[in-house]
C-alpha cells in the first residue's frame, strides 16, 4: 500500500486546523501521513496543532506564503502521492481511498467540492478539460490527489504575487504547469472535498487583483495562452 501524504498549511488558523487535521487523520487509506507547516501564524495556531503532535509531522518557518509553506511540506513528506490541503477545509473520510484507484491510469484525480459555511452548495466541476480550465471554466479545484513526481517535475507551486502584495491563483498556476508537462487528469464526480467559505479571504483578494495577476501567470505560460486562450 502506497503512502500518501496530506499537506496541511497554516497561517493564523486556530478556528479551523484542528477540523482539517482531523479529516486528514481520519481517512479510511490507512497508509497516511500528515505534514502541518505553520507558516508564522501570529494567533494560537500552533497550540491547536501541538494537540495532534504524536500523530502528525509539524515544521514551523517563518511567514513565506501559502505556495512556500504548501512546497515546505511537501519537500519534508515521504509519500508517492501527495494530498494538499487548507487549514480551513476537510476532506470526506473516503476521498483517498475512493481516488488511489484511478493512479493506476492517471497523474492527477480531484473531485466536486461541498462548499460549506456561509454556503452550503455542492460545486459539480469538471470533467476536466484543460483548454476550459485555461480559459477561466475552472474544472478543477486545488484540493486533489497527485504523484509526488508530478509537483517535483513541474517545480512546485510558485508564487504569484501582485506589486501591492496580493497573492493568489497560485493553484490556478499549479494545474497549467501540469498539463504543460503533459500529465493527466481525471474529476471524480462526487463531493468528496469540503471547503469552507467564510467571511473574507484570500480568495477575494486575489479576484480583486484578478487582471495583474492573470498578466503574471500568462507571461509564465505564454505558449499556452497564445495556443489556447480565446481571440
Amino acid at each position: 500500500m502506497d503512502k500518501v501524504s496530506i499537506v496541511i498549511p497554516a497561517y493564523n488558523s486556530q478556528k479551523w486546523i484542528s477540523d482539517a487535521i482531523s479529516s486528514a487523520l481520519s481517512q479510511s487509506y490507512k497508509n497516511i501521513e500528515v505534514v502541518v507547516v505553520n507558516d508564522g501564524s501570529e494567533d494560537d495556531t500552533e497550540k491547536e496543532i501541538l494537540k495532534f503532535k504524536d500523530r502528525i509531522k509539524y515544521i514551523k518557518q517563518k511567514n513565506q506564503g501559502l505556495s512556500e509553506a504548501r512546497n515546505t511540506g511537501i519537500r519534508a513528506s515521504s509519500g508517492k502521492f501527495i494530498v494538499p490541503l487548507d487549514a480551513d477545509d476537510k476532506l470526506a473520510e473516503n476521498f483517498v481511498s475512493e481516488l488511489m484507484p484511478f493512479m493506476e491510469k492517471y497523474d492527477f484525480v480531484s473531485t466536486w467540492v461541498h462548499a460549506f459555511g456561509d454556503i452550503d452548495q455542492i460545486w459539480r466541476f469538471g470533467p476536466y478539460d484543460p483548454i476550459k480550465h485555461l480559459r477561466g471554466e475552472i474544472n478543477l479545484c486545488y484540493c486533489a490527489l497527485y504523484k509526488k513526481s508530478v509537483w517535483e517535475k513541474v517545480g512546485g507551486y510558485k508564487k504569484i504575487m501582485a506589486k501591492n502584495g496580493a497573492q493568489g491563483f497560485e493553484d490556478y498556476e499549479f494545474w497549467l504547469s501540469v498539463w504543460e508537462n503533459g500529465f493527466l487528469g481525471y474529476v471524480l464526480e462526487k463531493p468528496l472535498f469540503f471547503y469552507r467559505k467564510h467571511g473574507y479571504s484570500m480568495i477575494n483578494e486575489a479576484q480583486e487583483n484578478k487582471k495583474e495577476l492573470g498578466k503574471i501567470i500568462r507571461n509564465l505560460h505564454k505558449d499556452l495562452f497564445d495556443k489556447y486562450a480565446k481571440k
